[in-house]
């Protein structure tokens, strides 16, 4: 019946009759400031640096977020067939609704309960479930509509970002692959979008549904939003999960990102190292 509800939601329900009020993206920061995407303004991405002191990283930092992740025949990725993290997601993790500058996001009700990753001997709790669309990192220039990023903190408040890419089926690069059809609807994504326009503001999800298998691509990098604070480490699941094109546009119904999108633009790489791991240990 579930299924039923959302297939028929999805069919007969248009975009503009489900849009939330425009809002502004969830960031991995807990910042109050005010800061867009839109890249002509005077708040957009090229002027983050300079909205306020401690958002300078955004303009001085040499470890920025995201990145174009070249191809193997590059010879800039180390390949690892040990070492990958080890990721413990929920199938039932109960999450909080917040909306903040330009977009929303899910918070774990209890950090802990919501799912782990463990990597060089630390663990990292879930601590956030959010999007952004197009894709904060890309492939040798392959772009993607959507990027979950599941935030983990571990005890010492380092955090580590698990990123996952969404593929509408147009896509192809040379480092990751498919795990569902391409172009067919997300059942998880679609039940986030409906609790979310439903006006829920908690509701649990299944977050193992965005992680598969053991391979990532990683790098040291930052928070993709202001203040871009460094020290994060990134872990891009090489396993791509399938969505709709009019999951898409919904999602960006519900963030109020259909006019700029919410993606940061691309950064240098700066000489990082880079490694894809091929399974673990």
């Amino acid at each position: 019946m579930t299924f039923l509800f959302l297939a028929l939601f999805f069919c007969f329900q248009p975009v503009s009759a489900v849009s939330l009020p425009r809002s502004s993206v969830i960031r991995e920061s807990e910042s109050e400031s005010i800061y867009s995407y839109d890249m002509s303004a005077p708040d957009g991405p090229p002027n983050w640096g300079s909205i306020e002191p401690s958002f300078v990283s955004c303009a001085a930092g040499f470890e920025q977020s995201g990145i174009d992740y070249p191809c193997e025949s590059s010879g800039l990725i180390d390949f690892e067939k040990t070492g990958s993290p080890m990721v413990s997601p929920s199938s039932a993790a109960a999450f909080n609704f917040a909306n903040t500058t330009s977009n929303w996001a899910l918070n774990c009700d209890n950090p802990g309960s919501c799912g782990s990753v463990t990597f060089k001997d630390k663990t990292y709790s879930l601590i956030n479930l959010h999007f952004h669309s197009p894709s904060e990192h890309a492939v040798n220039g392959v772009q993607y509509p959507l990027e979950a990023h599941m935030v983990h903190q571990d005890e010492d408040g380092s955090l580590l970002v698990i990123g996952t890419f969404f593929s509408d089926g147009s896509q192809n690069d040379c480092l990751t692959h498919m795990e569902l059809d391409a172009g067919q609807a997300n059942r998880e994504l679609q039940s986030i979008l409906v609790n979310i326009i439903s006006g829920e503001k908690s509701f649990v999800v299944d977050v193992a549904s965005f992680v598969g298998g053991f391979e990532y691509l990683h790098y040291d990098g930052s928070l993709t939003t202001p203040p871009c604070s460094e020290g994060v480490m990134w872990f891009n699941a090489r396993q791509r999960q399938n969505v709709a094109t009019g999951q898409i546009a919904l999602y960006e119904s519900t963030t109020g990102s259909d006019e700029f999108a919410n993606a940061r633009p691309m950064q240098p790489l700066n000489g990082r190292s880079l490694t894809a791991y091929s399974g673990f240990e």
